[in-house]
C-alpha cells in the first residue's frame, strides 16, 4: 500500500482534512536590539513505538513585502529497501496555519521515492510555478551520525512560493513522519528553514510596538554601522465592527487627526410617515438627500409622525422648517459599532478608546498617533555573527540614527 493513500485516510478518520480558513495574524516580533533566531531545523526517528510523529517550525513574518519565500533543506533515510506489495515508513513535509490543517502539501518520501505536490484533500494545491527542487548530495549532512547504516539517503534544496493571498500570514513547516512500527529505522530532518528573500548584508527592521511584528524598513538607509530613518507617524490600519456590511473611507484632519468615515449597504431608504400613534405609518414622497441623510418635503399644517424605513436601524434625529420646507435628518443606529486599529495590516487589532463618534456625518475622529519606533537587525547570508544594536538616538527632524556592531 502507498504512503500517500494510508496517511490520506488517516487524517480523513481523524477530520484533519478540512476548509483553509485565512484569519487574522497574529505575528511575534524579537526585543530591542535582538538578532534574527538562528536557522530552524525539526528531526523524526521512526526508531520506538509511535505510529505517526509531528514536528513543526514557525515562519515568522519578518517583511510583508517578501515573505512569500520559503526556503529549507529536506532529507531522508531509511534501513528499509522496495519490494512488492510493502508497507513503508515514509516522511511528510507541509506547510500549515493551525493544527490539524491539511495546509499545502509540498511533498513524501519514502524507500521506494519521492513525490513533489502530491494530491492535497482538503488542503491547497501547490502548483509547478511555485516549488523548485535541487537534488544535493546527502554526503556530509547524512552519513554522520545518527544516520549511519542507513542504507537510502536522499537530499533536496528546496524553494516554495507561497500563494499571493497567504503570502501576508503566518505558517508552520510541518514535517511528518509515519512508522510501519518494524525494527528497521527510518530518519527525516529539515533545516536551513527561512523565510523571505535571500540578502546579504545587515538590514534594519521596525515596528510601532515593542513586541512587533518587525518588519524591513524601506525608508532606512546608510551603509557601514551606522542607518538613519526620517521621522515619521505610526502606520495604522483601521476596521469597524458592527452587524451590518459596510465599507470605509480613511483621510486625515486638518490638525493630523485620523478621520475614518463609513458608509453601509443600506439598500431603499424611504420616509415613514402617520398622523398619530395609533395609526399605521405609510412611506411618502420626499426628496432624499442620501450624502447629508436627510428628506425635503412640502410643509404642511398638519402635524405628523415620522419614521425611516431601511434594512440598517434608523432613527430621526432632526425635524425643522427651513421656509416652505420640513426637513427629516436621520442617523444609522446599528446594534454594534466600533472602530479598532493595529499597527499591522494582519493585526492583532485592538478597539480604539480615544474617539469621537459622529454618527450623523458617519466618521470616526482619532487623536494623531505618536511615531514610537523600535528597532531590530538581521544578519544576511554572508554573515558568520548577527549584528547588536550599539545605540538608536533621536535626532530632532532628521529621524531616527542607529549604529551597531558584531557581536
Amino acid at each position: 500500500m502507498s504512503f500517500w493513500r494510508l496517511i490520506g485516510w488517516w487524517q480523513r478518520c481523524l477530520g484533519m482534512a478540512r476548509r483553509w480558513f485565512l484569519g487574522s495574524m497574529v505575528a511575534s516580533g524579537l526585543a530591542w536590539g535582538q538578532a534574527a533566531p538562528p536557522v530552524a531545523r525539526a528531526a523524526l526517528d521512526s526508531g520506538g513505538t509511535h505510529v505517526f510523529q509531528v514536528s513543526t517550525v514557525p515562519l515568522v513574518v519578518r517583511d510583508e513585502t517578501t515573505s512569500g519565500l520559503v526556503r529549507f533543506r529536506v532529507g531522508f533515510a531509511t534501513e528499509e529497501l522496495a519490494s512488492a506489495g510493502g508497507l513503508f515508513d515514509a516522511a511528510t513535509v507541509r506547510l500549515t496555519r493551525f493544527a490539524g490543517d491539511a495546509g499545502g502539501l509540498v511533498g513524501v518520501f519514502d524507500t521506494v521515492g519521492t513525490l513533489w505536490r502530491p494530491a492535497n484533500d482538503g488542503g491547497l494545491e501547490i502548483g509547478a510555478g511555485q516549488l523548485v527542487v535541487r537534488e544535493v548530495s546527502p554526503a556530509g549532512w547524512l552519513d554522520a551520525s545518527p544516520f549511519e547504516g542507513l542504507s537510502v539517503r536522499v537530499a533536496y534544496e528546496v524553494e516554495l512560493r507561497l500563494w499571493p493571498m497567504a503570502a501576508p500570514c503566518p505558517f508552520d513547516l510541518q514535517l511528518e513522519l509515519f512508522s510501519n512500527l518494524d525494527p528497521r529505522r527510518s530518519l527525516a530532518i529539515v533545516d536551513r528553514v527561512r523565510r523571505g528573500e535571500p540578502f546579504t548584508g545587515v538590514r534594519v527592521l521596525s515596528s510601532s510596538s515593542p513586541v512587533g511584528p518587525f518588519v524591513v524598513d524601506p525608508d532606512v538607509t546608510g551603509t557601514g554601522t551606522r542607518r538613519s530613518k526620517p521621522a515619521e507617524e505610526s502606520r495604522r490600519f483601521y476596521r469597524v465592527i458592527s452587524d451590518v456590511a459596510m465599507t470605509l473611507d480613511f483621510r486625515l484632519g486638518a490638525n493630523g487627526e485620523r478621520r475614518v468615515g463609513y458608509r453601509f449597504d443600506t439598500g431603499p431608504v424611504v420616509l415613514l410617515s402617520a398622523p398619530g400613534t395609533n395609526t399605521a405609518f405609510v412611506a411618502v414622497t420626499a426628496q432624499h438627500d442620501a450624502l447629508r441623510r436627510e428628506f425635503r418635503l412640502p410643509l404642511r399644517t398638519e402635524d405628523r409622525l415620522f419614521r425611516i424605513g431601511s434594512a440598517v436601524p434608523a432613527v430621526v434625529v432632526e425635524d425643522r422648517v427651513e421656509g416652505a420646507v420640513r426637513v427629516i435628518g436621520y442617523e444609522f443606529r446599528p446594534r454594534r459599532l466600533r472602530l479598532q486599529s493595529s499597527p499591522y495590516l494582519c493585526g492583532p487589532y485592538a478597539d480604539e478608546e480615544e474617539l469621537v463618534l459622529d454618527r450623523r456625518r458617519q466618521v470616526f475622529e482619532v487623536a494623531r498617533v505618536p511615531g514610537a519606533r523600535f528597532f531590530q537587525l538581521e544578519a544576511g547570508e554572508d554573515r558568520v555573527s548577527a549584528p547588536r544594536i550599539g545605540a538608536v538616538e533621536w535626532s530632532g527632524d532628521k529621524g531616527w540614527e542607529l549604529r551597531w556592531e558584531d557581536r
